[in-house]
């Protein structure tokens, strides 16, 4: 199996806490998360950064795409 995305040396926020690791994205969907054995189209070195999910706002009454980029924001409901 081969992910299309592979993003190393970051450091994961998951409700478990934070650590050390690596996530591999395939199709689209998250395929592995933390010690990764994957071969990649494309591996982006995170160099310690934070790798935290996406915020969802429920409670927007109109959408402003650039407002949602610059806030975090990746969904509306």
């Amino acid at each position: 199996m081969s992910a299309s995305l592979l993003v190393t040396n970051a450091r994961l926020v998951t409700p478990a806490g934070s650590r050390e690791g690596a996530v591999a994205v395939s199709g689209g969907q998250i395929a592995q998360i933390g010690s990764v054995s994957l071969d990649a189209e494309e591996t982006v070195n995170a160099r310690g950064k934070l790798l935290i999910p996406g915020l969802i706002d429920c409670g927007v009454f109109a959408i402003d795409k650039p407002a949602f980029h610059f806030g975090g924001i990746t969904r509306a409901a």
